[in-house]
């Protein structure tokens, strides 16, 4: 969720390109206009849509996003050889969301597709940040887990989309469109994943178009061989992307508008919790030593300090595994000062309200006078009093709490020290899950980090704790192929 990328640069179809990918697009090279990038046609937009202003916080209810339609068209731009590739060959599109210009990635097997066409997998990352999406890099995904997810899907046999999501990414020089979104909603309203789960769902319903004619000559497969199983559609995400991927499973439940279903989804260390709940999480925990300390100030993996003392303001035992060292006496702890700078949980809860209702106020014309309190409860324990307009729509806003729609075989990966994603939401949402029918698989890998990864601080990670990426992964590819045959 941390993670962001540098830019590298990309190829177009007659600049570097691998030999073997080269003579698979010459076709296509011959009927792609130079002028790729030129925009084209964008469907009719719901007005509602169209800008981060929002007439109500309703518009991003589970209830109003499944009430609409989604769905454009992939649109083929240029080839690319990406440093992780293997085999197979990579491609990049853009296609419309509410107007927006979006891009994606398009990885696609080495191996011809099967009869009825590749399965899909649909892989959405995590956050990047306002200063760093329009570098996102398609080239090069974000950390390992990404690359090796991409591989790995790939080398099973399914064609990935890696969409950029709205602001993200630039190709030939030409930005995604939707930047402002990410000015109005990103990170202090905990809502730009509701925008990110509506580019995922148009994504989604554009994904027949890889069955026309173009992309057929592009791929090299037969006019009568679809390229795509539309059947066979899968989705995957980490961090932030799960969370946008747990909303568009429950948009794309039973009774939904969408015209292609989801056969099984998967999501890694994903933020998904209510919306104040993540507030009342990250805030404190990136900024307070409060947060993760126990009463006598020092840390000891829980709220009670040596001396018996409880921190009644207590978040979480684990803050991100990056820092070196978790006493502030000791030498490494130097940058840390600055960062975990906020006196109290009071203060950074605060600071965090703030940013929210300063976005929902400019932003959401029902709403420009919205307040709230916080308080202070006998034992010590904070309360925050919401207005009741706000606090009434958040209710309605993610897949937390849509449990009921959630019908399609679902994995949660998560570690046992990662506050992003706490083992609680997980444990909860699967519970909720399997009692209303549905089928959560949760799978916790004890002692690594939002990566899912071994940390290499043993305050962390203790002695002998494994990488858990390549066994969630294969999990993945698993359950994707199980979901296919029932």
């Amino acid at each position: 969720m941390m993670h962001s990328n540098a830019i590298t640069g990309f190829t177009t179809v007659g600049q570097a390109l691998d030999r073997t990918i080269r003579a698979c697009l010459v076709v296509a090279m011959l009927a792609v206009s130079a002028c790729a990038l030129t925009r084209p046609a964008a469907p009719p937009i719901q007005q509602a849509w169209a800008t981060p202003q929002l007439q109500s916080l309703a518009d991003l209810s589970v209830a109003a996003l499944r009430a609409r339609s989604y769905g454009s068209e992939l649109q083929y731009l240029q080839a690319f050889a990406g440093t992780e590739q293997a085999a197979g060959s990579a491609l990049l599109a853009s296609y419309q969301s509410d107007g927006l210009r979006l891009y994606t990635r398009l990885d696609l097997p080495a191996a011809p597709p099967p009869d009825g066409g590749y399965p899909v997998v649909i892989y959405v990352h995590g956050w990047v940040g306002k200063a760093d999406a329009p570098g996102w890099d398609f080239a090069r995904q974000a950390g390992s887990y990404s690359a090796m997810a991409i591989h790995t899907y790939r080398a099973a046999g399914f064609a990935v989309l890696t969409p950029g999501l709205r602001g993200h990414g630039r190709v030939a020089g030409v930005a995604a469109d939707g930047l402002e979104f990410l000015d109005a909603w990103d990170n202090g309203s905990y809502l730009s994943p509701m925008f990110y789960t509506i580019d995922v769902l148009n994504l989604l319903d554009s994904i027949d178009s890889l069955n026309t004619e173009r992309w057929q000559r592009l791929a090299g497969t037969p006019a009568d061989q679809p390229l795509v199983n539309l059947s066979r559609l899968h989705l995957a995400g980490h961090s932030q992307g799960g969370d946008a991927v747990l909303t568009a499973l429950a948009v794309a439940g039973e009774g939904s508008q969408l015209r292609h279903e989801i056969a099984s989804a998967s999501i890694t260390a994903g933020c998904f919790a209510h919306r104040f709940t993540q507030l009342e999480t990250y805030g404190p925990m990136g900024s307070t030593l409060q947060a993760f300390m126990a009463g006598d100030g020092r840390w000891t993996g829980s709220a009670v300090g040596r001396d018996g003392r409880v921190n009644p303001n207590f978040v979480f035992p684990y803050p991100s595994d990056w820092i070196q060292s978790v006493d502030p006496s000791s030498p490494e702890w130097t940058w840390q000062k600055e960062v975990w700078s906020v006196a109290t949980v009071r203060d950074a809860v605060d600071t965090k309200l703030k940013e929210m209702y300063a976005a929902i106020n400019r932003q959401v014309n029902d709403i420009n006078d919205a307040s709230y309190r916080i308080d202070t409860l006998p034992d010590g324990r904070l309360k925050v009093r919401h207005d009741q307009r706000i606090e009434s729509a958040m209710d309605r806003i993610g897949g937390f709490a849509a449990e009921r729609f959630i019908t399609e075989p679902l994995n949660l990966h998560y570690s046992d020290r990662d506050y992003y994603s706490l083992p609680t939401w997980n444990e909860s949402l699967a519970k909720r899950i399997q009692q209303a029918g549905g089928r959560a698989y949760p799978y916790a890998y004890r002692g690594t980090n939002h990566s899912i990864k071994a940390s290499k601080y043993a305050w962390f990670s203790p002695p002998g704790t494994q990488d858990g990426q390549a066994l969630l992964i294969e999990r993945d590819v698993e359950l994707f192929m199980e979901s296919e045959s029932r």
